[in-house]
């Protein structure tokens, strides 16, 4: 029977590679703005509400067992959104081109098999945690942000998905399953590259 960890090593190039964009590497040398993360945090506003619904499709496809957890998934992403509407954003901007790709991909999920979708689910939270916390952006604007995302009762939510997972997984496609994978690393390389677009573009301009 195949493991969550083999789905890791299957991808391991791509997977473990987005701890090296150049967004992360500044970020844990201290050398993003105020500027460029308020930008790439009103980015991922949106793609939060997506997720949202892409949660809300599988709470209402799950078997009665998964629901709770899923619940709990969802309101783990309403308190991000909580957060995020009181930090000085402008979240009247228009959806990145990488953010759009990454919605429509979102929206392409809901209408995979369950057993896909709830495991690409816990794909998409373990790429994102595990590249996040390879910078351990610990100070500075973001450390609540961290702070939100290192609780207790987040990373209990992390095993219970994994748990979700691993139940469904030996009924997904296969094939199926890494291309969905290989799709949402290069969705998450894009979505960093845009944030590294961002510093980029909040630097002072030399004359």
């Amino acid at each position: 029977m195949e493991r969550l960890s083999d789905l890791r090593y299957r991808h391991a190039r791509a997977w473990v590679g987005l701890a090296q964009q150049p967004f992360l590497m500044a970020l844990r040398d201290g050398m993003v703005s105020l500027r460029a993360i308020r930008r790439w945090l009103a980015q991922d506003y949106m793609f939060l509400e997506g997720l949202m619904g892409f949660q809300a499709d599988l709470l209402y496809r799950a078997p009665q067992s998964h629901r709770p957890i899923l619940t709990l998934a969802v309101i783990s992403t309403v308190r991000e959104l909580d957060w995020l509407n009181m930090q000085d954003l402008d979240l009247a901007v228009r959806p990145h081109p990488a953010v759009t790709h990454y919605l429509s991909y979102l929206q392409e999920l809901e209408a995979q098999p369950y057993s896909l979708a709830i495991v690409m689910h816990w794909v998409l939270y373990r790429v994102f945690f595990d590249t996040w916390f390879s910078a351990k952006p610990q100070d500075g604007p973001l450390a609540e942000f961290s702070e939100l995302w290192s609780t207790p009762e987040l990373q209990a939510l992390q095993r219970d998905l994994s748990g979700l997972a691993v139940e469904m997984m030996a009924q997904a496609d296969p094939a199926e399953l890494d291309r969905l994978i290989e799709r949402a690393l290069e969705l998450e390389r894009q979505s960093w590259k845009m944030a590294w677009e961002f510093v980029q573009k909040a630097r002072p301009t030399l004359i």
